[in-house]
């Protein structure tokens, strides 16, 4: 059953984070219009024509698919994109994983007169363990509402669940999305990780880090490669002051997602400059 959200889609078409290939390349989109849109590269390696890409956002460190589509035009600092299927829309600061073959990877010559705009600095961990949800009010409640009747019309709809608990978390209702996820979890055969998941991250944006460290510890049980998984345990153990565990959840996040150093590696060096404090029992 198609559940209409705005950008929030299908339960099929949600993408959740998973490790990255080395030959991945990610990006931030630009500008968009329709079906096209121009991405900046994060790095040095751009994709060819005919790569293709995916777009999505990221909400409690899940991510939601937009579409999926092919490079059409390579510059040096920018890439244009077409897209083939779209189950939201495709806007500004939206991310894109662009899959590439070996032989494809190149380096670009840089532009002086175009010099390439700087990636945003991602959020300090230990200030907001938490990503700023992209969805207007509007594109909330209307999620809300269209889960809401899924719900009522099939109460063991875990997919819908799933849309309302997003949806809820944009709104920071975090309670909604502990309440969603505990009933979804006996509903769900397999991906189970992905409501540990996000009911761990809503238990951290409670503070409740105890309960958020048990259930992304759970999430990482049931799929040992979940690196989103690694990287919010590692919030919350620098929480509870274990350094050492964070320090180590991180380095296997990065491990298995290598696109994350850049936002885990200096959190990383921090707590290793920083005095080891006792960890809380």
């Amino acid at each position: 059953m198609k559940i209409l959200t705005g950008i929030y889609c299908l339960a099929c078409a949600i993408g959740f984070s998973s490790s990255v290939s080395a030959l991945d390349v990610t990006g931030t989109v630009r500008e968009a219009s329709g079906k096209t849109a121009t991405v900046v590269i994060d790095g040095h390696v751009v994709p060819s024509v005919g790569d293709k890409v995916d777009i999505f956002f990221k909400i409690s460190g899940v991510e939601v698919s937009v579409g999926n589509g092919k490079v059409t035009g390579v510059s040096a600092t920018n890439v244009q994109i077409k897209m083939d299927q779209v189950t939201g829309t495709v806007a500004k600061d939206q991310k894109a994983r662009f899959h590439m073959s070996a032989v494809s990877a190149k380096s670009p010559t840089p532009s002086p007169t175009a010099p390439r705009p700087s990636a945003s600095k991602p959020p300090d961990q230990k200030k907001t363990a938490l990503p700023v949800p992209l969805t207007t009010a509007k594109e909330i409640e209307t999620a809300i509402v269209a889960n809401t009747k899924a719900i009522a019309a099939d109460p063991k709809n875990a997919s819908a669940y799933l849309g309302r608990a997003l949806a809820y978390f944009a709104k920071r209702n975090y309670d909604a999305v502990i309440a969603d996820c505990s009933m979804a979890i006996p509903l769900v055969p397999k991906n189970m990780e992905e409501f540990f998941c996000l009911r761990g991250t809503a238990y951290a944006a409670k503070k409740d880090f105890v309960r958020a460290l048990a259930d992304h510890s759970r999430a990482i049980q049931l799929k040992p490669d979940f690196a989103v998984a690694y990287k919010r345990r590692g919030i919350d153990k620098e929480h509870l002051n274990d350094s050492a565990g964070a320090i180590a959840d991180w380095q296997k996040a990065i491990a298995l997602s290598p696109a994350y150093q850049g936002e885990l590696g200096p959190n990383i060096e921090r707590l290793k400059s920083t005095p080891t404090p006792k960890p809380s029992p």
